[in-house]
């Protein structure tokens, strides 16, 4: 009897030739490497500057004229209602400019007192005060018409244009007061005339020369 072969499966691994085995070996597993990046805080915005041309410069000049002329604005209202008079105001050469009302009356009135007449005399100059002769002059009339006239359009020119503005005072004549004052100062005030005469005196011809006299017409 011919003996029996047992006849087994080949194995495939046993049997396939070394580049199959090397085939069926599972590929060994790759790493992806992720690259890592660093986190920043976000920035503002940086805000874009225009540069500066002709705008800004006329810009500029427009603000100073409107606050210019809103600053005399102003002034000018305050010195409306207000109780005071515009600066630069002069009477009898006395200041009572941007001062109240009652306050200029008193300085006129303290400068009225020391004010004099000057006559010519024949003998020099006399001195009179203005009361002696019937002047009367009324303070608080010229203060309230000057305030009044401040306070017009022709007021607030002048203020605008600065400088003194020359007012004249409120009087009054006693004319009966002036004449008697007059007639008590005739004597002081007066000459008599001369007229041009020819005296011999001692055989010799004297020569008087004429002279003007003045008399007080009251």
């Amino acid at each position: 009897m011919t003996p029996r072969q047992n006849h087994r499966p080949a194995d495939p691994a046993r049997s396939a030739p070394p580049r199959a085995q090397e085939t069926l070996r599972a590929a060994p597993k790759q790493r992806t490497v992720l690259p890592q990046y660093e986190l920043q805080p976000a920035r503002a915005p940086t805000p874009q500057t225009r540069p500066r041309g002709s705008g800004g410069f006329w810009g500029s000049l427009l603000w100073v004229m409107l606050g210019m002329i809103g600053g005399v604005l102003l002034l000018a209202g305050y010195l409306y209602f207000s109780d005071f008079l515009a600066p630069g105001v002069r009477v009898l050469g006395t200041d009572i400019g941007a001062v109240s009302t009652q306050r200029a009356a008193d300085r006129l009135v303290e400068a009225w007192q020391q004010r004099t007449v000057r006559l010519e005399a024949p003998t020099g100059q006399i001195d009179v005060a203005p009361v002696t002769l019937g002047i009367a002059f009324d303070a608080a009339a010229t203060v309230k018409t000057i305030h009044a006239q401040n306070r017009t359009w022709t007021g607030i020119q002048r203020l605008i244009r600065g400088g003194n503005i020359t007012m004249s005072p409120m009087l009054r004549l006693d004319r009966e007061s002036a004449a008697a004052a007059l007639r008590n100062l005739t004597p002081e005030l007066e000459t008599a005339a001369v007229d041009a005469s020819i005296e011999i005196i001692d055989g010799r011809a004297v020569i008087t020369e004429p002279r003007t006299g003045r008399a007080v017409d009251i």
